[in-house]
């Protein structure tokens, strides 16, 4: 069978909370510019052709990434899904909550701005050595041994700088001490069912603010309820006895200006947010400025 070429960055699992009785969301994008919404089936959305496909690899290795790792967090995040919708957090298997978090960090990580600068800063790395390694090699070099450093390490190792590629997409996916911290921290779920409009998603969902006072994770998990996580479980409580309505605004803002490519609905009725808001705070690269700037410098 045919390994699938559409690589969801955002899943159709997800995406599917806010699609209508027809089975459709509204997806709304700009790819000239002027916001434009278009009826789509959550699986026909947010995806990349071969996105996390690595060709230099064996055959049997260039879909892992998509076919085992993203497939195992998304299968369970799925089933982990179905429990916090209810409200039944206490009900979630270790390896639920894990694969949840996991979940959520990779809705950015996933995504494709960040998939390519993490390709090109490896490849950066992996072809810049200084002076001194390459000296020191073409010291002791054998007769026998390749003619450069560059040359040594291609044929040591022709499938390196790949390897490198999804090592690190995984373990920025799958970090224990963001994961642990998140795990740690009261959960909850907030129904809003009574504001006057709709939360919203996009392909930048994710307001992880860990280094907030208190530390804290939204995600919009339907258009009436929302996911969050917090340091302080007395937040919850003030926030639940808020207006929902603003908390809704406030949430919509926040994923409508964050995002990338696409913003997604189950109706039209905040047109004009979307259209006058959409990408206006939109993360600028590099996303990981510490790690590109050593690697450029």
């Amino acid at each position: 069978m045919a390994a699938p070429r559409k690589h969801h960055f955002i899943p159709a699992f997800y995406l599917a909370q806010w699609a209508a009785s027809n089975d459709q969301l509204i997806e709304w994008s700009k790819p000239f510019g002027s916001v434009k919404p278009i009826r789509r089936h959550p699986n026909a959305t947010g995806f990349q052709e071969d996105l996390y496909t690595f060709q230099s690899l064996a055959p049997e290795a260039r879909q892992w990434f998509e076919q085992t790792f993203l497939k195992d967090t998304d299968d369970l995040a799925s089933q982990a899904l179905k429990e916090i919708m209810k409200g039944r957090l206490d009900a979630l298997s270790i390896r639920q909550k894990s694969a949840w978090v996991r979940f959520i960090m990779s809705l950015e990580l996933r995504h494709p701005d960040v998939v390519s600068e993490i390709r090109e800063t490896i490849e950066v790395l992996w072809n810049k050595h200084d002076w001194f390694t390459k000296a020191a090699y073409e010291a002791a070099r054998s007769p026998i041994d390749p003619l450069t450093f560059n040359d040594y390490l291609d044929k040591s190792s022709p499938d390196g700088q790949t390897r490198a590629q999804v090592d690190l997409l995984v373990r920025f996916m799958d970090n224990l001490t963001i994961g642990r911290r998140i795990i740690g921290m009261p959960w909850a779920v907030l129904d809003v069912s009574t504001s006057v409009e709709h939360l919203l998603t996009s392909d930048w969902p994710v307001d992880l603010a860990l280094g907030g006072t208190p530390a804290s994770v939204t995600l919009p998990i339907s258009p009436t309820m929302l996911f969050m996580a917090c340091a302080d479980e007395s937040i919850f409580e003030a926030i639940s006895r808020s207006n929902q309505t603003e908390i809704v605004r406030t949430i919509n803002e926040y994923v409508v200006s964050h995002a990338r490519r696409y913003v997604f609905s189950s109706d039209e009725t905040q047109e004009s947010l979307i259209k006058n808001r959409m990408s206006s705070s939109m993360v600028k690269p590099p996303f990981f400025p510490s790690f590109y700037a050593a690697v450029h410098r």
